[in-house]
C-alpha cells in the first residue's frame, strides 16, 4: 500500500510537487486570449456606429429615433465589457519567450472559445434571446457554420446583422489570425508563426511551410475576393446594404443573410454570381495564394524590363485567367472537386426535371446554386430542398459530410481526405490479384504517402464517430430532437459547418426548436468541427498541461518497497 507522500515532498509554499509543473507558458497564452477579446471588443464598435448612422425606418419597425440610441448604447456598453476582459489578461505576460506546440494548440483553441463566448454578447444585449441561443448565433458565425435561432431574419436589425456577417468574416479568416497580425507588437507574433503547429490558427488549418509572404498572399485573395464580388453584387441590382451582408457571408462560406428567403429574394443572375464565389472561398486558399504571387512576380518582371505601370497592369490582366485556371487545374484536389461539383449539378437537375418538380433552365440553376451552398458548406438556399425527390436529398447528404476543399473556409471531411481514402480502396483492390506490386499513390501528379493515408482514415473515422456520438446524445435531449432525423442532422449541420439541414433544421427551418442542452452540443460541435477535431480535444487531457514530477515517483517508488 502506497504511504502518504512525506512533507519533503512539499516545496517550501507548501504546494505539491504537481504545482508549478505546468509546460507550457499558461500566462503568455491567457495573455494572447485577451488580445482576441480586445479585437472583438473594437469590432463589436462597428455594429453600435451603424446603429448611429443608419436611418431608414423601414428597416427597424418601429421609432428610429428611439431604438437608434438604444442599440447604439447597450452594443458600447457590450463592447466595452468585452474590450476590459481582454485588457485585464494582457498584463499576465511576464517575458518574451518562444511558443511551443503545445502552448500554440492552447492559444488557438482558448481564442476560439473566448471569441465565441464575446460574440455572443451582442445578441444578449439586443434581444431577449438568453445563453444557449447566444452561444449557437454566436458559434455558428464565427466557425461560419450559418445555422439561426432566428426564424424570420427579415426583422432582424441592422446593427444585430452586420454583426452577424462581420462574425463571419472573421471566423472565416481564422480569428485568432488577427491576433498573429496584431501580436508583433507584444513581441509574440513572429514566434508564433514560426510554431510548429501555429499556422493551424490561419483559416483553421495546417499550412505547413507557410510563410510571412504565403500570408500576405492569402490576405490579399481574401480581401479582393469579397471587395469584388461586393461591386458585382451591387452592379447587379442588390443594395449595397444586402451586398456587403452577403459579401462577408460568402467569401467565408458562412451563409447568413439579410432575408428569410436566403438567396431565393433575388434572381438567377445574383444567385449564380454568388454560387462562383462559393467555389472560390471553398478552394485550397494556398493554391489562390500562389496565383496572387504569379502575378506579382509578371507585374515586378515587367517593371523590370522596363515597362510603365500601365503597360506592367495590362500584362497582369492579360495573364490573369490563365494563370488563374492553369494553377486550379494542376491542383488534383481542386480539379477533382470541381468535377464533383459539375457532376452532382447536372444529376440532380435531371432528377427535378424527371420528377417534374422543376424544369428546364430553372432546374439547372437551382440545383448548381444548391450544390454550391451544400458543398462549399455555406449554406445558402434557393428553396426549400428538404421537399425535392430522395435522390436529390441522398446527393446533398453526401456532400454535406464530404464539405469542401482542404486549406479553404468551407468545413466538413475535406474533399482532399476522401479523395486520398478512395483512391487507397481503389489501390487495395488492385493489390489484391499481385499482393507484391508497387502501387502508389498519387493526388494531380504527386505521390501521397502511407502517414498522409494513415492521418485522412484517422480523422474520419474520429469525426464520424464524434458525429454519430453527438446526434445520439442530442436524440436525448427532447424537444425538436424526438425526430430521429432532426437529431442527426443537428450533429452532421454543426460539425461540418453547413447551416440547414433535414428536419426541424431544415431551409425553412432553425435551431431554435432544440432544447438548451442541444444547443449547448452543438457549440461545441461547432468549434470541433472548425478546428479539426484534434487539436482542440488536446488540451482536455492531462498530460497535456501537467509534468509530472520525477521526485513524487521516486518517493512512491521508495514507499512501495
Amino acid at each position: 500500500m502506497t504511504e502518504p507522500l512525506p512533507v519533503e515532498s512539499w516545496d517550501g509554499a507548501g504546494r505539491g510537487a504537481w504545482i508549478g509543473r505546468l509546460q507550457l507558458d499558461l500566462t503568455g497564452v491567457l495573455s494572447t486570449v485577451g488580445m482576441t477579446l480586445v479585437v472583438m471588443g473594437l469590432v463589436q464598435l462597428l455594429p453600435a456606429l451603424a446603429g448611429l448612422y443608419w436611418n431608414d425606418p423601414a428597416l427597424w419597425n418601429g421609432d428610429p429615433d428611439e431604438v437608434w440610441w438604444h442599440d447604439a448604447w447597450w452594443l458600447a456598453v457590450g463592447a466595452a465589457g468585452t474590450c476590459a476582459a481582454g485588457v485585464a489578461l494582457l498584463p499576465m505576460r511576464r517575458r518574451r519567450r518562444t511558443w511551443t506546440r503545445r502552448e500554440s494548440l492552447a492559444i488557438v483553441a482558448f481564442s476560439w472559445i473566448a471569441a465565441t463566448a464575446a460574440a455572443g454578447v451582442p445578441y444578449l444585449m439586443l434581444t431577449d434571446c438568453g445563453i444557449p441561443n447566444a452561444l449557437v448565433e454566436s458559434a455558428s458565425g464565427l466557425t461560419t457554420t450559418g445555422a439561426t435561432v432566428f426564424p424570420d431574419v427579415d426583422h432582424i436589425r441592422p446593427p444585430l446583422h452586420l454583426w452577424r456577417s462581420l462574425t463571419h468574416w472573421l471566423g472565416g479568416a481564422g480569428i485568432v489570425l488577427v491576433v498573429l497580425v496584431l501580436t508583433p507588437f507584444v513581441s509574440e507574433g513572429d514566434q508564433l508563426r514560426r510554431s510548429q503547429r501555429a499556422e493551424a490558427s490561419f483559416f483553421t488549418e495546417n499550412y505547413r511551410g507557410s510563410s510571412k509572404t504565403s500570408i500576405k498572399g492569402l490576405f490579399t485573395v481574401y480581401l479582393g475576393a469579397t471587395g469584388l464580388l461586393f461591386v458585382l453584387l451591387c452592379a447587379l441590382g442588390m443594395s449595397a446594404w444586402d451586398a456587403l451582408q452577403h459579401a462577408f457571408a460568402t467569401i467565408s462560406t458562412g451563409g447568413f443573410s439579410t432575408r428569410t428567403a436566403s438567396l431565393g429574394a433575388w434572381g438567377p443572375a445574383i444567385q449564380l454570381t454568388v454560387f462562383v464565389f462559393m467555389i472560390v472561398g471553398a478552394l485550397n486558399f494556398v493554391v489562390l495564394g500562389r496565383v496572387v504571387e504569379k502575378l506579382r512576380w509578371d507585374y515586378r518582371t515587367a517593371r523590370h524590363e522596363g515597362q510603365g505601370a500601365r503597360s506592367a497592369w495590362l500584362r497582369v490582366v492579360r495573364n490573369a485567367i490563365p494563370t488563374f485556371v492553369q494553377s486550379l487545374w494542376g491542383s488534383g484536389e481542386v480539379r477533382g472537386y470541381l468535377i464533383m461539383i459539375a457532376a452532382a449539378s447536372l444529376v440532380m437537375a435531371g432528377i427535378l426535371t424527371v420528377h417534374g418538380t422543376l424544369s428546364g433552365s430553372d432546374a439547372l440553376v437551382h440545383a448548381t446554386v444548391t450544390v454550391g451552398a451544400i458543398s462549399t458548406t455555406t449554406g445558402f438556399c434557393t428553396e426549400n430542398y428538404a421537399q425535392w425527390p430522395a435522390g436529390c436529398q441522398v446527393i446533398l447528404l453526401m456532400l454535406m459530410v464530404i464539405g469542401g476543399c482542404s486549406g479553404s473556409t468551407a468545413g466538413g471531411l475535406k474533399f482532399g481526405r476522401v479523395l486520398i481514402l478512395v483512391k487507397a480502396a481503389y489501390r487495395e483492390i488492385r493489390l489484391l490479384p499481385r499482393p507484391q506490386a508497387v502501387i502508389p499513390i498519387r493526388v494531380g501528379g504527386v505521390p501521397v504517402s502511407q502517414a498522409q493515408v494513415q492521418e485522412a482514415a484517422r480523422y474520419v473515422v474520429t469525426y464520424l464517430g464524434l458525429l454519430m456520438f453527438v446526434g445520439l446524445l442530442v436524440s436525448m435531449t427532447g424537444e425538436a430532437a424526438d425526430d430521429p432525423v432532426s437529431a442527426l442532422m443537428l450533429s452532421v449541420s454543426s460539425f461540418g459547418s453547413i447551416g440547414p439541414g433535414y428536419g426541424a433544421c431544415d431551409p425553412s427551418g432553425s435551431f431554435l426548436p432544440y432544447a438548451g442542452s442541444a444547443k449547448i452540443l452543438a457549440v461545441v460541435a461547432m468549434l470541433l468541427g472548425r478546428l479539426e477535431i484534434f487539436p482542440p480535444l488536446t488540451i482536455v487531457l492531462p498530460s497535456f498541461w501537467l509534468q509530472r514530477s520525477r521526485r513524487v515517483l521516486g518517493l512512491r517508488r521508495r514507499s512501495k518497497e
